[in-house]
Order: C-alpha cells, then structure tokens, then sequence
C-alpha cells in the first residue's frame, strides 16, 4: 500500500508540473481584418496578425534573444522567424504583431509569401484545410564563437563573433486553421501548364548536362505556383 501511494503521489506531482508548466505558458491569438479568430477562410483573409498574451510582463523574464516563429503544417520546415536581443524590443511590438499587408518580419516574407503559404500553396496541393502555428521562444546566450567567411562585397576574408544559443524555451503559443478553396477547372488548367513549363525548363538545363529527361517535376517544386 505504501509503495502504491508513492507511486499515486509521483503520478500527481508530475501531473501537476506539467499543468503548471502548460499553464505558465502564454497565448497566441490569430486576427484578420473582422477581428480574432480561431478558423479562417484563406481567400477572405486581407489583414493577418497574432497577439501575443504573456502571463507576466516581458521585462520580467530572464532572456538575451526573444524571436517569433511561424510555420505551416503542411510543411513545418517552412519557417518565418524574426528575433531581437533583449535591449532591442519594445514590448508593444510583440503584442501585435502584423504578418500582413505590413510585417515586422524580414521583407523577404512579406505579405505574398504568406498568402501563398495560406492559400496558393495548399490550394494547387489540394489541401482542404491547413494550421498556422505561432511560438514564441526565449534564449538565453551560452557563449561565442569566431567566424571567418569570405565578403563579396569588400573582397577579403572577414572574420566575426557568433553569439551561441542554449536551446530556448517557448513562452507562448497559439494556432489558427484555414480552409482552402479547391482550384476550379481553369486554374486546375492554368496549374497543370504552369507545371509542365516548369519541367519543360528542367529538363533543357539537364539535356544541356548531359542528364536524362525527367517524367515529372521534383517532389519540392510540384504543386507550386512560382
């Protein structure tokens, strides 16, 4: 009996911890231009955001990096991350955060990319339904290191200091689902020569290698708009 109740106890505890820890963590939520939301219909949406609900105020958590990360999930390797050092945010531009049409992400993935992320990439995938999934990660700094790479632009050898990273710890999450639309019969047309364009440029880069001829597109480019 006595080695049943220590077993009940640990179970408890554990359970308990891992209550406290969910529940320590912070929420995403998702916005469009009508408001929050938590499901989305990919072709209604034109603003997108995420506001970010911390359980305690920013300035009292331990940090040197804060970044935000997003991701698919059709394809989680398909990250947007934008990341600042403790002494370089403001804690309002973590709260609302804007994905689209104006990003405090990198103007690489600006507002087409996540629309095609949300709507052109799953529709031509044939995807009914998909999830954008936000976290939030701090880190602490563990170290540094030299790097010596070659500059293009001032051509020589430039050597820096790289700061080094323990592994992070989320403080907040959330996700929102989208529905796709399905691709009516003429984009379906428009899709399917888009595609064999495609593979027609391929294969006269592989004929020009001396390379076989290939059947159909590469499994990381099929299905793409661009």
């Amino acid at each position: 009996m006595k080695k049943l109740l220590v077993c009940l106890f640990a179970s408890v505890l554990l359970f308990a911890l891992s209550t406290a820890s969910f529940a320590a963590a912070g929420k995403i939520t998702f916005y469009d231009q009508n408001g929050d939301n938590t499901v989305f219909n990919s072709a209604d949406v034109q603003t997108l955001g995420i506001k970010v609900k911390l359980p305690k105020p920013l300035s009292s958590y331990k940090y040197d990096y804060i970044s935000v990360l997003i991701f698919p999930s059709y394809n989680p390797k398909l990250k947007w991350e934008n990341g600042w050092k403790a002494d370089d945010l403001e804690e309002d531009e973590l709260l609302d955060f804007a994905l689209m049409p104006e990003s405090h992400l990198d103007a690489a993935h600006g507002k087409g990319i996540v629309q095609g992320t949300i709507l052109d990439r799953p529709k031509t995938q044939a995807i009914p339904t998909m999830d954008l999934t936000a976290q939030v990660y701090i880190y602490k700094k563990t170290g540094q290191k030299q790097e010596t790479k070659w500059d293009d632009v001032y051509k020589k050898w430039v050597t820096q200091n790289i700061d080094i990273w323990d592994n992070g710890k989320v403080i907040a999450t959330g996700k929102a689902t989208f529905n796709v639309p399905q691709m009516t019969a003429a984009e379906q047309q428009e899709n399917e020569a888009a595609k064999a364009e495609s593979l027609r440029q391929i294969n006269e880069i592989r004929k020009k290698m001396g390379k076989p001829p290939l059947t159909e597109l590469p499994k990381n480019t099929k299905g793409m708009l661009r």
